[in-house]
């Protein structure tokens, strides 16, 4: 099994996480996407607005007309902060069947050297790297030492023992949680900026206000 993890605050879930979820999963070749909201974020000094069973909630409603998108609360059932190579470690040992894909922006990837245990990270698993059509790509000397000589062109194979850094080109999602939530905390409409199910679990629980 081809197990995609999608991390994030999801604060709320809006449809770009959707839309990357769906081509992410359709171009690498993945039974299952996992979006896990984290407990607390090591990299962000903000808290999340919003409780987490609050978000995994939204998330639920988010892809449930979705096969293949699972929301999975393993960050929210465990103390903060939530670091990823942990998570991907007990995910690992839960599932020992699925081989592991985890999804991160080029953004992300090029800070990856602040990341906990990120050599473990990089030579421990599959990661998806999604970039910007036409946006330059690190040269390997800009790499951590355990990320060169890796990075493969979107669903390469992967051998048992030898994870790639998998590098995936997409159009931006022009969309910004914190946006949505400035727009739901000032009453005005984000209509069409997250799933119907999400705008109107939004306004009903009043998860912003």
């Amino acid at each position: 099994m081809k197990l995609g993890i999608l991390g994030g605050t999801f604060d709320p879930v809006h449809v770009g996480h959707v839309e990357l979820a769906l081509a992410t999963r359709r171009l690498m070749g993945l039974d299952e996407i996992h979006l896990v909201p984290c407990r607390q974020s090591p990299h962000k000094n903000r808290a999340p607005l919003a409780p987490g069973a609050d978000r995994l909630a939204m998330i639920a409603l988010a892809v449930m007309e979705h096969d293949g998108l699972v929301p999975d609360s393993c960050e929210l059932d465990r103390p903060a902060p939530s670091f990823t190579i942990d998570t991907l470690r007990r995910l690992r040992t839960a599932q020992p069947a699925a081989h592991l894909y985890f999804i991160m922006g080029m953004d992300s990837f090029r800070e990856i050297r602040q990341w906990k245990e990120h050599e473990a990270l990089l030579t421990e698993f599959d990661l998806v790297v999604i970039n910007r059509p036409g946006s330059p790509r690190p040269a390997e000397s800009e790499l951590p030492a355990a990320a060169r000589g890796r990075l493969v062109e979107a669903a390469a194979a992967t051998s048992p023992g030898t994870p790639l850094i998998h590098l995936l080109e997409m159009p931006p999602q022009d969309l910004s949680s914190t946006t949505i939530r400035r727009l739901a905390c000032t009453g005005k409409s984000f209509q069409g900026l997250v799933p119907a199910a999400v705008e109107s679990y939004i306004q009903r629980c009043r998860v912003y206000h």
